[in-house]
């Protein structure tokens, strides 16, 4: 299959989800089944995702755990002096 070809999907929903569909579909004047694929595009690019280096950092704890430290530490060009000369 490639990325042209379409396949029907038969998806159950309960009555909340199906009047939330609804109004959108009023509010944005859009079919079910473009905002159903919208939003099932936006979901699986967000899941699948890589995550970047500062993700996993952010995630393991390791970032703003320096104490006692200049809160402009990474932005501050008066701290580079020197930084990278042997």
């Amino acid at each position: 299959m490639n990325n042209t070809e379409q396949i029907t999907l038969n998806v159950s929903v309960n009555l909340l989800l199906e009047k939330q569909l609804k109004d959108a579909v009023k509010l944005t004047n859009k079919t079910e089944e473009d905002l159903i694929r919208e939003a099932l595009e936006i979901y699986l690019s967000q899941i699948n995702k890589t995550p970047t280096c500062y993700d996993l950092a952010l995630e393991s704890g390791i970032i703003g755990v320096a104490k006692d430290l200049p809160s402009d530490l990474s932005t501050n060009p008066d701290y580079f002096q020197g930084f990278g000369q042997l």
